[in-house]
């Protein structure tokens, strides 16, 4: 069964080397998977990954988690499996992974031991999240921690900055320090500096419990070779030289993958004789902000 291809705009990478740009945040996320995944630790590796929108944050970090939870994770490569593992399946950044069997490390994979029960709980914190809401959360990933070695639990809190909004960043300063799990999060705002159009930045305890992390974009060539192969995985021919025009669209495109993938997008939808991309496009196109 063939996989439709989702649209270029919401491309997710398939390996880690497909990633451009954001080399600290990739790094810093092989060495969690590796972390867990290989040595079996369950925590220390509370990561805070900052940037401007479209930059990578969300989509690097649940690139992370699909790594952290495949039940078929290349363990040489730590790239996940192709979608074939019922983790992988799930729709894990909309409603969690609960419960499931998974093997914590190499070493539980290799001398057959019994699998332990992985808990992925994502944290949308731009949503309608109460002070009640947030407890019973903690209080839920403290009844997980507290079963011991057989449990291990992710939690990502998604624009984690909204948290200082509703006053709610305070009430996790016990939860980061004491309990046995992977925290993950990321912010368009980090920092002492106030968040735009809102009274609160975030507390600076909270942020202390972090490693911080900030994305970064790709150079130009390699933002330009990205593009190549996009447009090879989408069936989209190239005006030669075909170096030139991609190049174009990578310095167009302020180096953002997100914003050249917009062009992308909209030479992909045509009829498939006309998936040709052109200089003239390049030029013409309107990259925008976003």
């Amino acid at each position: 069964m063939t996989i439709p291809l989702p649209d270029p705009i919401d491309w997710q990478p398939h390996t880690w080397e497909e990633v451009v740009g954001c080399e600290d945040v990739v790094a810093r996320y092989k060495e969690v998977v590796y972390g867990v995944r290989i040595m079996g630790l369950k925590r220390g590796f509370n990561t805070l990954v900052t940037g401007k929108p479209r930059t990578g944050k969300t989509c690097l970090t649940r690139f992370a988690i699909r790594c952290l939870c495949c039940q078929e994770l290349d363990l040489l490569t730590l790239n996940p499996c192709p979608g074939t593992c019922s983790a992988c399946r799930e729709n894990p950044d909309a409603y969690g992974l609960f419960g499931f069997q998974n093997h914590a490390s190499i070493f539980d994979q290799a001398e057959g031991r019994t699998p332990i029960e992985f808990h992925y709980i994502p944290v949308d914190c731009t949503a309608d999240l109460s002070p009640k809401v947030l407890e019973d959360t903690v209080l839920s990933i403290t009844r997980q921690t507290r079963l011991g070695l057989k449990i291990l639990v992710i939690v990502y809190f998604d624009e984690v900055h909204d948290l200082a909004k509703k006053g709610l960043d305070a009430m996790m300063l016990k939860p980061l320090e004491d309990h046995a799990v992977i925290w993950l999060a990321t912010s368009a705002y980090a920092g002492k500096d106030p968040i735009p159009g809102r009274s609160k930045t975030l507390n600076e305890m909270f942020l202390a419990r972090f490693e911080r992390f900030r994305t970064s974009l790709p150079s130009i060539q390699a933002l330009a070779s990205f593009l190549f192969d996009r447009c090879r995985e989408y069936g989209i021919t190239v005006e030669a030289p075909i170096k030139g025009t991609l190049t174009r669209l990578a310095e167009r495109s302020g180096q953002s993958h997100y914003r050249a993938m917009r062009l992308i997008s909209r030479v992909w939808k045509k009829p498939l004789p006309e998936r040709h991309l052109t200089l003239k496009m390049v030029e013409d196109f309107d990259v925008g902000e976003e």
